[in-house]
């Protein structure tokens, strides 16, 4: 299928890796450049120059620290400046540690929040007004499924992830006639850097070996299998592309049927 985005111009934040890292690789896969934005400056080097020499786009590699409102207009200018007009934004930077009321401190709770829910919409503020004024351009949020699912050991993650969800309906309405479509993807089970950390915690929290609590939770999954980063990484490509002109505002779950709901 042709997706009709060659030429296009992208940035993905969260990129040195995990979800955001396939993306970037499966958007240049279609030809489209892409700038990769995350705090790693070394693990962002390696990751542009690996996706040049297999795409033969180009790739750009900006270190920022997305917590902080100058460094997210500083990248979203050198971007511009670098590969030209951006039509496509996706926002994968930031993971809230998996956390109880008390367990996560407040300079914590308040930098994880900045990072993800603060930097998704100030990411999208810098990018936004030059899509809308030439009337073409897709942005992907990528959230998680506690936004709809509340846990009291991810607590602060899922109130950022539902408070993200909201964000991704109301933009998607402000922009509905405008040319730039607007959705999220929510990630279920899938095997990241991300999710062993979490479930290292939690094994550690259930005074298990990783390897058991792994396997019992591959096991209840629906599927009983994880998902892979490139299968949250085609569905947000399609996301970006010309063939995606009607999916507008929608919340899609990359869960394997987990958390289902009505």
């Amino acid at each position: 299928m042709e997706l009709g985005i060659r030429g296009r111009r992208a940035v993905i934040t969260g990129a040195s890796g995990g979800i955001g890292r396939a993306i970037a690789g499966a958007l240049a896969a279609e030809g489209v450049d892409v700038a990769l934005i995350a705090r790693s400056s070394d693990l962002l080097a390696q990751a542009a120059t690996k996706i040049t020499d297999e795409t033969g786009v180009r790739a750009i590699a900006i270190p920022a620290d997305l917590r902080d409102i100058e460094a997210i207009q500083s990248a979203a200018k050198t971007a511009q400046e670098q590969l030209g007009q951006i039509d496509i934004l996706v926002n994968s930077a930031g993971a809230i540690p998996a956390s109880s009321l008390e367990s996560l401190s407040d300079e914590a709770l308040h930098s994880a929040w900045s990072l993800k829910l603060s930097g998704y919409v100030r990411m999208s503020r810098a990018l936004l007004p030059e899509m809308r004024t030439r009337g073409w351009g897709r942005i992907v949020n990528i959230i998680g499924l506690g936004g709809k699912n509340p846990s009291a050991g991810h607590m602060y993650g899922s109130a950022a992830n539902a408070a993200l969800m909201n964000f991704t309906g109301a933009l998607a309405l402000e922009v509905a006639t405008e040319g730039v479509l607007v959705n999220a993807i929510n990630p279920g089970m899938i095997k990241s850097e991300r999710i062993l950390e979490m479930a290292q915690k939690w094994a550690d929290d259930a005074g298990m070996p990783l390897e058991e609590l792994m396997d019992k939770q591959t096991a209840a999954l629906p599927m009983h299998r994880m998902g892979t980063l490139e299968e949250v990484a085609d569905v947000a490509t399609f996301l970006c592309s010309e063939r995606c002109t009607y999916v507008h505002g929608a919340i899609i779950p990359v869960a394997g049927a987990m958390g289902v709901t009505l």
